[in-house]
Formats: C-alpha cells, structure tokens, sequence
C-alpha cells in the first residue's frame, strides 16, 4: 500500500554531494524532510529517496550548508502525466478505457445456476429472460429476492431458491424437492419371489 502511494504522489531519487552532508541530514530531521534508503557512496555523495513535494522544501537547507543537489531518478504518476502531456490521443483513450470499464462492470455478463436436476438449465434462463433478465442488464434493475420468489412460484419442484450478485455474474443456487418413491396400491396377496437367489435380512 505504501508503494502504491508513492507512485501515485510521485518520488525523486537524488544525489547529495558537499563537505556538510551530515548537517543537512540533521536540518533535514529537524525540518520533518523526509528521507528513506539514504546511503553513502563509495565516492562520498549521498544517495536518498524522498516524495517529490518534500524536493522543493529542501533549498532553504542547501544554502544554509552549501551542497549541491542532483535528481537522478523521477519516478511515479506526476512525472509519467508530464512526460506525456503532449500525447493527447493516449490519454483521451485512458479516459475512454476507464468510462468503458465503469460501465461494462455495472452489467450482469454472466447468469450461473446450481443445484438444478430436474430443471434444465436452458430452461430457468428461458424463464427469466421472459422476466427480462438477460445478460447485459444494468445490476441496478435487478432485485434479487423477486427473482428467487419469481423462480420458486413458476417452478414447483424448486423448494428454495437463494439470489445473489457477485462482481458481473448472478448466481441462483436452487434446492429441488425431493420426489416421493411410488407406493404399490395393491393391497392382494401375493408371492414375493426374487429374480436371484439370495437371502433376505
């Protein structure tokens, strides 16, 4: 997350080099100007990472101790705009990109069902597209508990239905009744007889 805000905000990579670094370390920490992976090079020059607003705090400090500063690295969102200010179609096709991602993950691009046996697929999306639910409908025009009572009363071996939207799919999970085994309704006498042998526990 905080890498994530240091290219958003934009930092600087710079290079110190001067007789009184140490002084404009401590005039730093005094000031609250923020540095991180500071480290000294083999020839002396300081090397710091710092946000690119605190850079323009720090001239005050560097004619107090006469070093002399160099930026050697831009890195983040701010210098990546400035760059490309010229490029007009690049960043109207970003802002066209964005619009166009806005609007297609606030559709239903995929209807899942589960839990279906005896109700065919193909079918409850024959059903709903006549309730005029279909893919490629806005997320906001859909009420999930009508479609789950819309789908139990127009199917009566669906004894529970659960509606829900997860990102750009609606998920019905579906519990069908359980049919009741055929009772024999002939109440005669008669032999039991096996088609093999076996013995009866």
């Amino acid at each position: 997350m905080l890498k994530f805000l240091k290219l958003i905000y934009g930092y600087v990579i710079i290079l110190v080099r001067g007789e009184n670094l140490e002084r404009f370390l401590n005039l730093c920490k005094s000031r609250k100007v923020y540095m991180e992976r500071i480290r000294y090079r083999e020839d002396g020059q300081l090397m710091a990472q710092m946000q690119a607003a605190d850079f323009f705090r720090l001239r005050p400090l560097r004619n107090k101790t006469g070093v002399h500063i160099q930026i050697i690295q831009r890195r983040g969102m701010p210098f990546f705009f400035l760059r490309n200010k010229k490029r007009k179609a690049f960043f109207t096709g970003m802002i066209l990109g964005g619009i166009l991602i806005f609007f297609l993950t606030g559709r239903i691009w995929n209807i899942h069902i589960e839990g279906n046996i005896r109700n065919s697929t193909g079918e409850i999306l024959d059903f709903l597209d006549k309730q005029d639910i279909n893919h490629g409908m806005s997320k906001k025009k859909i009420n999930c508990s009508e479609v789950a009572a819309a789908v139990r009363k127009n199917f009566p071996e669906i004894t529970w239905v659960s509606a829900r939207i997860e990102g750009t799919r609606l998920i019905l999970n579906i519990q069908e009744g359980i049919i009741p085994p055929k009772i024999n309704s002939n109440t005669s006498p008669c032999n039991l007889l096996a088609d093999k042998d076996g013995v009866i526990t």
